[in-house]
């Protein structure tokens, strides 16, 4: 079997490469002879990272002659169907599809984090291919409303979050006496830096920024640790950004609790028994963690003191994911089926 597999890889974002690693991981549990096809804005780094073939996600000719030979395309699987971080995400992975079907080749929509959309050519783009694609999964209610909003009406499953169903037996869930921080840059507003810091300085155990996406999240973080006063025994370290996904998925396993922004740090968090509480810049943020929102990164209702108090209501206590990963495994045997057929 041969299954191509089109998403935001090759751009050193961990949440992303961390999706794709648990697809192909789950397709060759399933399939121990998959060959899998990557598209990728850094082939290499694909190829080397997740040892599977890769090709430029620019090169058309390539991915022409790739999918006339494969017997499925995966779409995903993580949020590629919005258009507030550019407005070609979506014409493009709809490209990409409308490709699979001239040859034949059968669509899986996998675990898509659908939105946010704000212009009316992307969602009338989307609904079109969706309409056509042989199978539709998404990860969280928003997005299978969202699709419904924008004329949708196929059968759509709503499943788990790729990385769920992530091998994680190669990590010592050991609990260290430091708490766990993923930020993100967020437009101009860093009043979120300000009250973070402050709520920072005053947790009693170190303090390990996990940035998920490079350089941008390292200079946030080194932005937030700037403004901590603490002068404490207690240290204040920042992972380097090229830390690998093993590096940072062990750093959030022994972490007494995790404070996040980035959503797969927060799942990273949830797969690893760690316990979290959530500052929201999306609703895929608010989607997945609920309650454990603490408040949005772009509002005033909320204080270092709330998140305190937050951290010590959910600081000691895991979330059961058992079914989350019985949703992801199952997504990976539907793909598997869909593409034997």
């Amino acid at each position: 079997m041969k299954v191509v597999i089109s998403g935001y890889y090759g751009f050193y974002n961990i949440g992303d490469e961390a999706i794709l690693r648990s697809i192909v991981q789950r397709l060759r549990v399933e399939e121990p002879d998959v060959e899998i096809v990557v598209l990728s804005g850094d082939p290499r780094d694909t190829e080397a990272r997740h040892g599977v073939t890769a090709i430029h996600r620019f090169d058309f000719l390539k991915i022409r002659r790739v999918l006339r030979g494969a017997d499925g395309l995966i779409s995903g699987g993580g949020s590629l169907m919005q258009d507030v971080t550019g407005w070609k995400s979506i014409p493009y992975y709809c490209a990409v599809i409308g490709l699979a079907k001239r040859y034949r080749v059968p669509v899986f929509a996998y675990a898509q984090g659908v939105g946010p959309i704000e212009r009316s050519l992307g969602r009338r783009l989307l609904a079109r291919t969706f309409r056509d694609v042989d199978a539709v999964s998404v990860r969280d209610h928003l997005s299978l409303a969202l699709l419904r909003e924008i004329g949708v009406t196929r059968e759509i499953d709503v499943t788990a979050d790729a990385v769920f169903g992530m091998n994680i037996d190669d990590f010592t869930l050991e609990r260290g006496d430091y708490v766990a921080v993923s930020v993100r840059p967020w437009a101009e507003d860093s009043r979120y830096q300000n009250v973070l810091a402050e709520a920072l300085d005053q947790i009693d155990a170190d303090i390990v920024f996990v940035p998920m996406q490079g350089d941008t999240d390292y200079d946030a973080s080194f932005a937030v640790r700037k403004q901590m006063t603490r002068t404490s025994e207690r240290r204040v370290h920042i992972m380097d950004a090229e830390s690998s996904i093993d590096e940072r998925l062990q750093i959030i396993a022994g972490a007494r609790s995790l404070i996040g922004m980035r959503l797969h740090a927060l799942i990273f968090a949830a797969v690893l028994e760690t316990p979290f509480v959530a500052l929201s810049y999306d609703p895929k943020i608010d989607a997945f963690a609920g309650e454990r929102v603490v408040g949005h990164v772009e509002r005033r209702d909320w204080d270092a003191d709330a998140l305190l108090e937050a951290l010590g209501v959910y600081g000691d206590d895991a979330i059961d994911v058992s079914t989350y990963r019985e949703q992801a495994v199952a997504t990976a045997r539907d793909a598997v089926a869909l593409f034997r057929k």
